[in-house]
């Protein structure tokens, strides 16, 4: 399992459920490969240091409304998850970060995701950075597989809109338009799976933020 070191004001706001799943792996590993960001990582250590990162990052948010996108695209790590995960709805003006600028371009592709439900995604967006790449690939009805493909990278399974509460997940689960989803489901509705892909000298990084989290009594 590989993952990003995150700081500990993304642990604290990731505590306080400000934070979802997907936003703690986006702003870990961005802040992992931003070489500008490295170096305010320790620095980190509360909310407040988020207009740090703004600077550092001298963009603007590419959508009108920020709240609804990113509970839209909510995503659970595909590994490692074996505890249960509060209700963490995201409320992204209190906290003040931005996107990374190396998201906006699949932002950008994003405009028609909610419209996912209505199953009119087509085809896979492949969004290449110089330190990762993200991909979300349309699993069409009739696919089927036993586990997640995973080698080495993150895999995340999305939801199709907005989930107002999560249930419980473990290894192995899937997650098929708001609900888990049994092989039944998939075959029915097909998925939408999320990989992003670090290269080798990030996979060096053993840390997994889960782990640091429940070091600090993070439930």
């Amino acid at each position: 399992m590989n993952s990003m070191h995150p700081s500990q004001a993304l642990l604290k706001a990731y505590n306080k459920g400000l934070l979802d799943d997907m936003m703690m792996l986006l702003l870990s590993g961005h802040l992992r490969s931003c070489s500008r960001c490295l170096q305010h990582n320790e620095d980190l250590d509360n909310i407040a240091a988020s207009a740090m990162m703004q600077r550092v990052e001298e963009d603007e948010m590419p959508w009108s409304n920020p709240t609804q996108i990113i509970n839209a695209i909510t995503a659970l790590p595909a590994i490692n998850q074996h505890e249960s995960i509060a209700d963490a709805r995201l409320n992204w003006q209190d906290i003040g970060f931005q996107l990374p600028i190396g998201f906006k371009a699949l932002v950008n592709q994003m405009q028609p995701w909610t419209l996912v439900k209505k199953k009119i995604w087509q085809g896979d967006v492949v969004m290449p950075h110089p330190d990762y790449e993200v991909t979300f690939k349309r699993y069409e009805p009739a696919t089927t597989w036993t586990k997640y493909p995973f080698s080495g990278a993150w895999s995340l399974i999305l939801a199709g809109g907005v989930r107002v509460k999560r249930k419980r997940f473990f290894t192995g689960s899937m997650l098929c338009l708001n609900e888990p989803a049994t092989m039944t489901t998939v075959s029915e509705q097909g998925c939408l799976m999320l990989n992003v892909t670090y290269p080798p000298l990030l996979q060096q990084h053993e840390l997994v933020w889960s782990q640091q989290a429940e070091n600090m009594n993070i439930k």
